[in-house]
């Protein structure tokens, strides 16, 4: 599955940017909003894995919304998040 697979490089990159001081981190997340990005990654992941898919109409933007609100504009975690959530959207 294509999806399951960039899941889990996103929440790899979500780890990476979360195990690095505020300071040195390209997304500009503080902890609680990289934690709540693995807490929805994980969550799509397993909607997928287990075939527990909501209905598309309820399957709202809230990654999309929280990088636009409180991340650095061009990082490439949140870009990363945003188009696999486009993604789930999708499927």
């Amino acid at each position: 599955m294509e999806f399951v697979k960039r899941a889990d490089e996103v929440l790899a990159e979500l780890r990476a940017e979360l195990a690095k001081p505020l300071s040195a981190r390209k997304s500009g997340a503080a902890d609680d909003q990289l934690r709540f990005a693995l807490n929805k990654v994980e969550q799509m992941k397993r909607e997928v894995l287990e075939k527990k898919l909501p209905p598309r109409n309820v399957r709202y933007s809230e990654l999309g919304r929280a990088v636009i609100d409180g991340w650095e504009l061009g990082s490439p975690v949140g870009a990363a998040l945003v188009k696999l959530e486009n993604e789930y959207r999708a499927l």
